[in-house]
Protein backbone atom coordinates (compact mmCIF):
# COMPACT_ATOMS: atom_id res chain seq x y z
CA UNK A 1 0.00 0.00 0.00
CA UNK A 2 1.11 3.18 -0.76
CA UNK A 3 1.01 6.09 1.75
CA UNK A 4 1.10 9.73 1.03
CA UNK A 5 3.61 11.81 3.59
CA UNK A 6 1.93 13.82 5.69
CA UNK A 7 4.49 14.88 8.21
CA UNK A 8 7.43 16.72 7.64
CA UNK A 9 9.44 15.53 10.87
CA UNK A 10 8.20 12.79 13.22
CA UNK A 11 9.51 13.63 16.96
CA UNK A 12 10.43 10.13 18.27
CA UNK A 13 11.54 10.32 22.15
CA UNK A 14 12.04 7.81 25.69
CA UNK A 15 10.08 7.35 28.25
CA UNK A 16 6.81 9.19 27.93
CA UNK A 17 6.00 9.93 31.61
CA UNK A 18 8.08 9.50 34.89
CA UNK A 19 11.61 11.24 35.65
CA UNK A 20 13.39 9.26 33.21
CA UNK A 21 11.36 10.46 30.17
CA UNK A 22 12.34 13.08 27.91
CA UNK A 23 8.34 14.13 26.78
CA UNK A 24 8.76 17.52 28.13
CA UNK A 25 12.05 18.42 26.00
CA UNK A 26 9.87 16.77 23.05
CA UNK A 27 7.30 19.20 23.24
CA UNK A 28 10.02 22.07 23.50
CA UNK A 29 11.15 20.87 20.30
CA UNK A 30 7.78 20.06 18.56
CA UNK A 31 6.73 23.60 19.77
CA UNK A 32 9.85 25.61 18.15
CA UNK A 33 9.42 23.39 14.79
CA UNK A 34 5.83 23.89 15.35
CA UNK A 35 6.11 27.59 14.99
CA UNK A 36 8.26 27.76 12.22
CA UNK A 37 5.67 26.40 9.90
CA UNK A 38 6.88 22.71 10.54
CA UNK A 39 4.33 19.76 10.12
CA UNK A 40 5.52 17.13 13.34
CA UNK A 41 3.86 14.61 14.64
CA UNK A 42 4.72 13.63 18.33
CA UNK A 43 2.30 10.99 19.84
CA UNK A 44 1.02 13.26 23.07
CA UNK A 45 0.35 15.98 20.92
CA UNK A 46 -1.31 13.77 17.27
CA UNK A 47 -2.92 10.90 19.12
CA UNK A 48 -6.10 10.07 20.38
CA UNK A 49 -4.75 6.91 22.04
CA UNK A 50 -3.77 7.05 25.85
CA UNK A 51 -1.35 3.74 25.34
CA UNK A 52 2.25 3.98 23.47
CA UNK A 53 3.13 2.28 20.97
CA UNK A 54 4.86 1.87 17.99
CA UNK A 55 3.93 4.05 15.52
CA UNK A 56 4.65 2.18 12.21
CA UNK A 57 1.93 4.06 9.86
CA UNK A 58 2.90 7.72 11.00
CA UNK A 59 7.01 7.08 10.54
CA UNK A 60 5.90 6.22 6.96
CA UNK A 61 3.94 9.27 6.47
CA UNK A 62 6.87 11.12 7.81
CA UNK A 63 9.51 12.59 5.60
CA UNK A 64 12.03 12.99 8.32
CA UNK A 65 12.82 11.58 11.58
CA UNK A 66 13.83 13.60 14.92
CA UNK A 67 14.89 11.61 18.07
CA UNK A 68 14.60 13.24 21.11
CA UNK A 69 16.68 12.06 24.11
CA UNK A 70 19.07 12.94 27.26
CA UNK A 71 21.23 11.71 29.79
CA UNK A 72 18.77 9.56 31.17
CA UNK A 73 18.38 7.56 28.38
CA UNK A 74 19.10 3.62 29.27
CA UNK A 75 21.97 3.28 27.23
CA UNK A 76 24.47 -0.20 27.45
CA UNK A 77 28.25 -0.22 27.47
CA UNK A 78 28.66 -0.19 24.23
CA UNK A 79 26.56 3.41 24.27
CA UNK A 80 23.57 1.61 21.97
CA UNK A 81 20.63 2.04 23.89
CA UNK A 82 18.79 -0.84 26.08
CA UNK A 83 16.47 -2.52 23.76
CA UNK A 84 14.56 -3.75 26.62
CA UNK A 85 13.99 -0.72 28.42
CA UNK A 86 13.16 1.06 25.24
CA UNK A 87 11.50 -1.76 23.23
CA UNK A 88 8.80 0.95 21.24
CA UNK A 89 11.26 3.35 20.28
CA UNK A 90 13.95 1.10 19.61
CA UNK A 91 11.51 -0.54 17.17
CA UNK A 92 10.19 3.21 15.60
CA UNK A 93 14.22 3.54 14.62
CA UNK A 94 14.20 -0.05 13.30
CA UNK A 95 10.98 0.92 11.14
CA UNK A 96 13.00 4.50 9.76
CA UNK A 97 16.00 2.68 9.18
CA UNK A 98 13.99 -0.25 7.06
CA UNK A 99 12.39 2.66 5.25
CA UNK A 100 15.91 4.03 4.54
CA UNK A 101 17.32 0.51 3.58
CA UNK A 102 14.69 0.12 0.98
CA UNK A 103 14.69 0.44 -2.85
CA UNK A 104 10.97 1.61 -2.98
CA UNK A 105 11.36 4.26 -1.06
CA UNK A 106 13.27 7.93 -1.34
CA UNK A 107 14.06 7.72 2.28
CA UNK A 108 17.38 7.96 3.23
CA UNK A 109 19.26 7.64 6.20
CA UNK A 110 20.17 11.50 6.18
CA UNK A 111 16.65 12.01 6.21
CA UNK A 112 17.16 11.01 10.50
CA UNK A 113 18.76 13.06 13.07
CA UNK A 114 19.00 13.71 16.92
CA UNK A 115 19.23 15.94 19.47
CA UNK A 116 20.54 15.42 22.48
CA UNK A 117 19.75 17.28 25.65
CA UNK A 118 22.55 17.48 27.85
CA UNK A 119 21.62 18.34 31.55
CA UNK A 120 25.24 18.94 32.77
CA UNK A 121 26.01 21.70 30.75
CA UNK A 122 28.71 19.12 28.70
CA UNK A 123 28.68 19.68 24.74
CA UNK A 124 30.97 16.11 24.64
CA UNK A 125 28.78 13.01 25.49
CA UNK A 126 30.92 9.92 26.06
CA UNK A 127 29.95 7.48 24.78
CA UNK A 128 29.04 9.28 20.99
CA UNK A 129 25.50 10.00 20.41
CA UNK A 130 25.86 7.93 16.82
CA UNK A 131 26.05 4.74 18.86
CA UNK A 132 22.12 5.06 19.92
CA UNK A 133 20.99 2.88 17.52
CA UNK A 134 22.58 2.20 14.04
CA UNK A 135 20.05 4.74 12.14
CA UNK A 136 22.79 7.22 13.34
CA UNK A 137 25.85 5.13 13.54
CA UNK A 138 28.83 6.67 11.33
CA UNK A 139 28.02 10.13 10.50
CA UNK A 140 27.72 13.50 11.46
CA UNK A 141 23.84 13.19 11.97
CA UNK A 142 23.52 14.60 15.58
CA UNK A 143 23.01 17.68 18.06
CA UNK A 144 24.01 18.37 21.76
CA UNK A 145 21.86 20.66 23.28
CA UNK A 146 23.17 22.24 26.63
CA UNK A 147 20.76 24.95 29.00
CA UNK A 148 22.67 27.40 27.65
CA UNK A 149 22.99 26.36 23.85
CA UNK A 150 19.63 24.79 23.51
CA UNK A 151 18.18 27.94 21.28
CA UNK A 152 21.40 27.80 18.85
CA UNK A 153 20.89 24.05 18.31
CA UNK A 154 17.29 24.17 18.31
CA UNK A 155 18.37 26.38 14.76
CA UNK A 156 20.36 24.08 13.73
CA UNK A 157 18.07 21.41 13.48
CA UNK A 158 15.59 23.82 11.79
CA UNK A 159 18.31 24.81 9.00
CA UNK A 160 18.66 20.53 8.76
CA UNK A 161 14.87 19.81 8.41
CA UNK A 162 14.51 22.60 5.79
CA UNK A 163 17.60 21.49 4.02
CA UNK A 164 15.93 17.24 3.79
CA UNK A 165 13.06 18.61 3.32
CA UNK A 166 13.79 20.78 0.37
CA UNK A 167 15.95 18.13 -1.21
CA UNK A 168 13.01 15.70 -0.57
CA UNK A 169 10.46 18.38 -2.65
CA UNK A 170 13.54 18.40 -5.30
CA UNK A 171 13.42 14.85 -6.55
CA UNK A 172 9.43 14.10 -5.62
CA UNK A 173 9.00 13.41 -9.36
CA UNK A 174 10.90 10.19 -9.31
CA UNK A 175 8.93 8.78 -6.29
CA UNK A 176 5.61 8.72 -8.51
CA UNK A 177 6.78 6.62 -11.43
CA UNK A 178 5.33 3.18 -11.09
CA UNK A 179 6.65 1.28 -14.28
CA UNK A 180 7.49 1.98 -18.02
CA UNK A 181 6.00 -0.16 -20.38
CA UNK A 182 6.92 -0.58 -24.14
CA UNK A 183 4.07 -0.31 -25.88
CA UNK A 184 0.11 -0.46 -24.70
CA UNK A 185 0.80 -4.66 -23.19
CA UNK A 186 -1.48 -3.67 -19.94
CA UNK A 187 -4.05 -5.39 -21.99
CA UNK A 188 -7.07 -5.81 -20.06
CA UNK A 189 -5.48 -4.64 -16.66
CA UNK A 190 -5.42 -7.81 -15.14
CA UNK A 191 -1.46 -7.97 -14.47
CA UNK A 192 0.62 -6.94 -11.79
CA UNK A 193 3.18 -4.16 -12.92
CA UNK A 194 6.09 -3.74 -10.48
CA UNK A 195 4.15 -4.74 -7.63
CA UNK A 196 1.19 -2.83 -8.53
CA UNK A 197 -1.86 -5.35 -8.78
CA UNK A 198 -3.90 -3.98 -11.52
CA UNK A 199 -6.45 -6.18 -11.96
CA UNK A 200 -6.99 -5.86 -7.82
CA UNK A 201 -6.55 -1.72 -8.19
CA UNK A 202 -9.42 -1.89 -10.64
CA UNK A 203 -11.51 -3.57 -8.36
CA UNK A 204 -11.31 -1.30 -5.53
CA UNK A 205 -11.56 1.96 -7.80
CA UNK A 206 -14.42 4.13 -6.72
CA UNK A 207 -13.73 6.39 -10.03
CA UNK A 208 -12.07 5.65 -13.14
CA UNK A 209 -11.80 8.56 -15.90
CA UNK A 210 -10.40 7.91 -19.04
CA UNK A 211 -9.34 9.77 -22.44
CA UNK A 212 -8.13 8.78 -25.24
CA UNK A 213 -9.39 7.98 -28.86
CA UNK A 214 -11.66 4.90 -28.57
CA UNK A 215 -10.86 4.01 -25.10
CA UNK A 216 -10.49 0.90 -26.50
CA UNK A 217 -9.18 -0.63 -22.95
CA UNK A 218 -12.83 -0.89 -21.41
CA UNK A 219 -14.17 -1.80 -24.56
CA UNK A 220 -12.72 -3.09 -27.41
CA UNK A 221 -9.97 -4.91 -26.15
CA UNK A 222 -12.26 -7.44 -23.07
CA UNK A 223 -15.78 -7.04 -24.82
CA UNK A 224 -16.44 -4.50 -21.80
CA UNK A 225 -15.94 -6.86 -19.13
CA UNK A 226 -14.03 -4.23 -17.14
CA UNK A 227 -16.41 -2.05 -17.37
CA UNK A 228 -19.47 -3.88 -16.72
CA UNK A 229 -18.24 -5.41 -13.41
CA UNK A 230 -17.06 -1.72 -12.35
CA UNK A 231 -20.43 -0.69 -12.74
CA UNK A 232 -22.09 -3.32 -10.85
CA UNK A 233 -20.30 -2.36 -8.12
CA UNK A 234 -20.54 1.27 -8.63
CA UNK A 235 -17.82 2.41 -9.82
CA UNK A 236 -18.32 5.63 -11.80
CA UNK A 237 -16.84 5.59 -15.04
CA UNK A 238 -16.08 9.27 -17.13
CA UNK A 239 -15.10 8.62 -20.91
CA UNK A 240 -13.41 10.85 -23.56
CA UNK A 241 -13.76 9.53 -26.72
CA UNK A 242 -12.21 11.72 -30.29
CA UNK A 243 -15.49 12.73 -31.64
CA UNK A 244 -15.79 10.51 -34.52
CA UNK A 245 -17.37 13.38 -36.68
CA UNK A 246 -14.76 16.12 -35.73
CA UNK A 247 -12.29 17.39 -37.68
CA UNK A 248 -9.50 16.57 -35.89
CA UNK A 249 -10.39 12.75 -36.57
CA UNK A 250 -9.52 12.72 -39.90
CA UNK A 251 -5.92 14.28 -38.86
CA UNK A 252 -5.60 11.12 -36.22
CA UNK A 253 -6.78 8.90 -39.64
CA UNK A 254 -4.15 10.65 -41.76
CA UNK A 255 -1.42 9.94 -38.96
CA UNK A 256 -2.10 6.35 -38.18
CA UNK A 257 -3.17 5.66 -41.60
CA UNK A 258 -6.41 3.91 -40.84
CA UNK A 259 -10.10 5.10 -40.19
CA UNK A 260 -10.08 6.45 -37.04
CA UNK A 261 -13.57 7.57 -36.82
CA UNK A 262 -15.01 3.60 -37.91
CA UNK A 263 -12.84 2.44 -34.38
CA UNK A 264 -14.35 5.06 -32.68
CA UNK A 265 -18.00 4.00 -33.72
CA UNK A 266 -16.70 0.34 -33.02
CA UNK A 267 -16.21 1.02 -29.59
CA UNK A 268 -19.71 3.07 -29.00
CA UNK A 269 -21.27 -0.07 -30.61
CA UNK A 270 -19.46 -2.60 -28.44
CA UNK A 271 -20.60 -0.39 -24.94
CA UNK A 272 -23.97 -0.62 -26.16
CA UNK A 273 -24.41 -3.67 -27.20
CA UNK A 274 -22.87 -5.32 -24.08
CA UNK A 275 -24.29 -2.60 -21.48
CA UNK A 276 -27.76 -3.23 -23.03
CA UNK A 277 -27.37 -7.16 -22.83
CA UNK A 278 -26.29 -6.86 -19.14
CA UNK A 279 -28.45 -4.35 -17.29
CA UNK A 280 -31.68 -4.01 -18.07
CA UNK A 281 -32.46 -0.70 -15.86
CA UNK A 282 -30.77 2.49 -17.97
CA UNK A 283 -30.91 4.42 -14.94
CA UNK A 284 -27.92 1.63 -13.60
CA UNK A 285 -26.05 2.84 -16.20
CA UNK A 286 -26.74 6.74 -16.20
CA UNK A 287 -25.68 6.56 -12.60
CA UNK A 288 -22.08 5.16 -13.64
CA UNK A 289 -21.22 5.85 -17.19
CA UNK A 290 -20.92 9.61 -18.69
CA UNK A 291 -19.57 9.56 -22.06
CA UNK A 292 -18.36 12.52 -23.93
CA UNK A 293 -16.76 13.56 -27.28
CA UNK A 294 -14.05 16.19 -27.55
CA UNK A 295 -12.58 17.77 -30.48
CA UNK A 296 -8.65 18.32 -30.29
CA UNK A 297 -5.53 16.46 -31.84
CA UNK A 298 -4.93 13.67 -29.44
CA UNK A 299 -1.93 13.38 -27.87
CA UNK A 300 -2.61 11.37 -25.07
CA UNK A 301 -4.17 8.32 -23.91
CA UNK A 302 -4.92 8.37 -20.61
CA UNK A 303 -6.60 6.21 -17.76
CA UNK A 304 -7.17 7.57 -14.34
CA UNK A 305 -7.77 5.73 -11.69
CA UNK A 306 -9.07 6.11 -7.92
CA UNK A 307 -9.61 4.10 -4.96
CA UNK A 308 -10.54 5.82 -1.37
CA UNK A 309 -6.85 5.39 -0.23
CA UNK A 310 -4.94 6.60 -3.42
CA UNK A 311 -4.68 6.80 -7.32
CA UNK A 312 -3.34 6.45 -10.27
CA UNK A 313 -2.71 7.26 -13.72
CA UNK A 314 -2.02 5.31 -17.31
CA UNK A 315 -0.62 7.57 -19.64
CA UNK A 316 0.35 7.15 -23.29
CA UNK A 317 1.49 9.87 -25.85
CA UNK A 318 0.66 9.59 -29.20
CA UNK A 319 2.98 10.31 -31.66
CA UNK A 320 2.68 11.78 -34.78
CA UNK A 321 2.52 8.89 -38.17
CA UNK A 322 2.99 6.16 -35.13
CA UNK A 323 0.36 3.84 -34.10
CA UNK A 324 -1.11 4.36 -30.73
CA UNK A 325 -0.58 0.31 -29.58
CA UNK A 326 3.41 0.80 -30.36
CA UNK A 327 3.87 4.20 -28.10
CA UNK A 328 5.30 3.52 -24.71
CA UNK A 329 3.03 3.55 -20.90
CA UNK A 330 3.81 5.27 -18.57
CA UNK A 331 2.47 4.50 -14.65
CA UNK A 332 2.30 7.38 -12.44
CA UNK A 333 0.92 7.61 -8.77
CA UNK A 334 -0.13 10.44 -6.94
CA UNK A 335 2.16 11.52 -4.40
CA UNK A 336 2.73 14.70 -2.69
CA UNK A 337 4.93 16.38 -4.68
CA UNK A 338 4.98 19.87 -3.87
CA UNK A 339 2.73 21.41 -6.50
CA UNK A 340 5.41 19.40 -9.19
CA UNK A 341 2.93 16.29 -9.80
CA UNK A 342 3.21 14.51 -12.46
CA UNK A 343 -0.10 13.04 -11.82
CA UNK A 344 -1.59 16.60 -11.34
CA UNK A 345 -0.14 17.55 -14.53
CA UNK A 346 -2.47 14.93 -16.47
CA UNK A 347 -5.23 15.58 -14.63
CA UNK A 348 -4.84 19.25 -15.73
CA UNK A 349 -4.84 18.08 -19.37
CA UNK A 350 -7.49 15.94 -18.61
CA UNK A 351 -9.68 18.71 -17.11
CA UNK A 352 -8.78 21.32 -20.04
CA UNK A 353 -10.16 19.11 -22.60
CA UNK A 354 -13.13 17.86 -20.66
CA UNK A 355 -13.78 21.29 -20.14
CA UNK A 356 -13.25 22.95 -23.50
CA UNK A 357 -16.26 24.72 -25.00
CA UNK A 358 -16.07 21.91 -28.35
CA UNK A 359 -16.42 18.65 -25.95
CA UNK A 360 -19.81 17.34 -25.33
CA UNK A 361 -21.73 15.22 -23.51
CA UNK A 362 -22.94 12.14 -25.34
CA UNK A 363 -25.92 9.39 -24.68
CA UNK A 364 -24.80 6.48 -26.29
CA UNK A 365 -28.43 4.93 -24.93
CA UNK A 366 -30.18 7.27 -26.62
CA UNK A 367 -33.71 6.06 -28.41
CA UNK A 368 -33.77 7.15 -31.68
CA UNK A 369 -37.02 8.58 -32.92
Amino acid sequence: MIINKQYDVFIAFHGSSGEDGDLEQARRVYNYLKDQGIKCFLFSENSDSSAYKANFVKIMQSRLLLLVCNDKLYRRESGEMDYLKNYHLFVELDSFLALAQSDSTMTSVNDAALIYFSDNGNRIVTPSPETIHPLFSNRDSFYVATPDTEEEVLESVLDWVKDRLDFSRETALSGETVAILNGRSLGALDKKVENLDLKKLIRKATLIKCMGISNWTFSLTDGCNNLIRGIRRGTVFEMLFLDPEGKNVKIRSEEERKDTSQQIYASFDMIKAELQSKFTDKSVINKCLRTYTYDQIPRENLIFIYTAEEAYVIVQNYSFQYPGAKCPCFIFRHADAEGESLFEYYEAVYETILNDSGTKRIDLFRTEE
